[in-house]
């Protein structure tokens, strides 16, 4: 069960048996929830209650279910995006303007003109925790500039335990504007973690421009991470 619908059963629960109750014609009604008297059914005695005990019922149940809901899994996607690259020395990026692979911005291109280059993204937007989630997806922006020969962006991930599957996207030609891949499912790649939220963080990628003949410029502006 998703973690929305836990609390919010939990809140209906709660209203349901503290302020809703049966009148004298046996109809639902709704009760006052500060001070209205209503019957004890065990005893047909009066009792007052006052807004304390659903609160404390309901921190009660709160309290419990916060351990599980640090574990379900996430339930609604949620969209990141790589934003650092490798900064060794030499640094494994692309040639002509890498960070704007990592800006955040899709309308600005690191670019090469090298067959095989590889610019490493090492960091993303992912907050982490121990969320678990159930899908991971990568999609890539890019273009290579018309009227040269063509090439491909093939997004490799990288895992704490080694790399991932490569998947290539068919980059558009273009002049200054490039189109979104399709969303790759990484989820089951070899090496790949059990996913959480913290793996998510820990993901880094290879974005690499593949091989061919004649000259080319192949442009990327941006990585984005889809979980489910």
């Amino acid at each position: 069960m998703r973690k929305k619908q836990i609390v919010l059963l939990s809140l209906i629960l709660v209203l349901n048996y503290f302020l809703v109750g049966d009148d004298r014609d046996g109809q639902k009604s709704l009760k006052e929830p500060f001070s209205r008297e209503v019957k004890n059914t065990w005893g047909g005695k009066q009792m007052k209650k006052n807004i304390m005990r659903p609160i404390l019922c309901f921190l009660v149940v709160s309290a419990f279910l916060m351990p599980l809901m640090g574990t379900t899994a996430l339930g609604d996607r949620a969209t990141y995006y790589f934003n650092s690259h490798d900064d060794s020395d030499p640094a494994e990026v692309w040639t002509t303007n890498p960070g704007y692979m990592v800006d955040g911005n899709e309308n600005t291109y690191a670019s090469t003109q090298s067959d095989g280059d590889v610019e490493l993204l090492t960091g993303n937007t992912c907050p982490g925790g121990g969320t678990l989630v159930t899908k991971v997806e990568l999609r890539v922006k890019g273009y290579y500039f018309i009227g040269e020969s063509a090439r491909d962006i093939i997004l490799i991930p990288v895992f704490p335990a080694g790399d991932g599957l490569e998947y290539t996207f068919d980059a558009p030609a273009g002049v200054t504007e490039g189109e979104w891949s399709e969303w790759f499912n990484i989820t089951s790649d070899p090496n790949a973690p059990t996913w959480s939220l913290n793996a998510v963080a820990a993901l880094d990628c290879d974005v690499k421009a593949s091989s061919g003949s004649g000259s080319f410029t192949l442009f990327c502006s941006k990585v984005e991470i889809r979980v489910t």
